[in-house]
């Protein structure tokens, strides 16, 4: 960001963490539930006027979160709220930031495991991170560009 352009050009530079953190909270689980249980799948499925009874029954119908592990990558200020929200789900959270502290994740009844670790102790993972130059390729195949 180039802060004295924008000031030449009269633009004003806003700095509100978490000002939307409730509701990037809410649109995650929004997402994580839709995809589990196939509703958009079934929407659109019942839109086209198809009949898909395997969106419909309780054994066919996707992932129930209630029991599954929920991994965070990035548990800045967002995944704790995140965490949280997944727990009244029924779900248990292990998440993975360099830059937090083990004791702060074990305060929120959150286990901290390494990055290569999410994959094999998640059902579902949330990726919170930023695209900064750290972050790029951060999760994909080892070694791609």
């Amino acid at each position: 960001m180039n802060i004295s352009a924008a000031t030449v050009e009269s633009i004003p530079i806003l700095f509100t963490p978490r000002k939307n953190a409730e509701a990037v909270v809410e649109y995650t689980m929004g997402l994580i539930t839709a995809e589990s249980r196939n509703i958009v799948r079934a929407g659109a499925a019942f839109e086209r006027e198809v009949l898909c009874t395997g969106y419909y029954r309780n054994d066919l119908s996707g992932l129930e979160l209630s029991k599954k592990a929920l991994g965070i990558i990035e548990y800045g200020a967002v995944g704790p709220l995140v965490g949280e929200l997944a727990k009244g789900f029924g779900m248990e959270v292990v998440a993975y930031d360099p830059y937090v502290s083990e004791g702060k994740m074990r305060r929120n009844s959150v286990e901290k495991v390494g990055l290569e670790d999410i994959p094999r102790s998640s059902n579902v993972v949330a990726i919170r991170v930023r695209l900064t130059y750290e972050a790029r390729n951060l999760i994909g195949e080892r070694g791609s560009p």
